[in-house]
């Protein structure tokens, strides 16, 4: 990512962007349900976490969370949240995930990456995955229909796409379609919860 990329995300941030999207993803909570309790020291991985809602709802669940964003301001906000909550167990990094994350973030009982479209990224997260790990990802699908979300393709997975970037793991759910979202607005998307065997 470019630094006016950066930069246009930390402007975004500080002009309060996503101020109102405080819960969590609804999908990670139903794929959570699914996988079942928390293993004692389980760790998880947010990838591009913006301000935290999924982070944060991670760490309350019991998981010791890394949450890797590039906007310095997004990752300022999430850390006021989590000392307003009290809510502890998470490293917070500053990261340009066009850059490989170093290797010591790796062995994850669970990574996610949620309404960030990056489908190598995704594909590579299959080794950093701990035996019976699982990884839940949303990200937006390409449509026809009037819906909300990123104007441009280039931001939207084609039909297939997210499958086909988790084909290294065992898929044992997976969706697309269209999603009445918490705010009311519909929206296009792809999501899959798949498993390291």
């Amino acid at each position: 990512m470019s630094e006016q990329d950066k930069e246009k995300w930390d402007t975004r941030y500080r002009a309060g962007a996503y101020a109102d999207r405080k819960h969590a993803s609804d999908y990670l909570k139903v794929a959570l349900e699914q996988i079942g309790p928390v293993p004692e020291t389980a760790r998880a991985l947010d990838l591009a976490c913006g301000a935290g809602r999924n982070t944060l709802y991670l760490a309350s669940k019991g998981y010791e969370v890394d949450a890797v964003d590039v906007s310095q301001v997004a990752l300022q906000r999430a850390q006021q949240s989590a000392l307003a909550s009290g809510t502890q167990g998470i490293n917070w990094i500053e990261h340009d995930l066009d850059d490989p994350l170093p290797g010591q973030y790796c062995d994850y009982d669970l990574i996610i990456m949620m309404r960030y479209l990056d489908l190598a990224l995704l594909e590579s997260m299959a080794t950093r995955l701990s035996p019976g790990g699982y990884l839940v990802c949303e990200v937006h699908l390409q449509t026809d229909e009037a819906v909300a979300g990123p104007k441009s393709a280039d931001f939207r997975a084609a039909p297939g796409e997210l499958l086909t970037a988790v084909s290294g793991l065992e898929v044992e759910d997976y969706f697309e379609g269209l999603v009445s979202d918490p705010d009311g607005k519909i929206v296009s998307l792809a999501r899959v919860l798949a498993r390291n065997s």
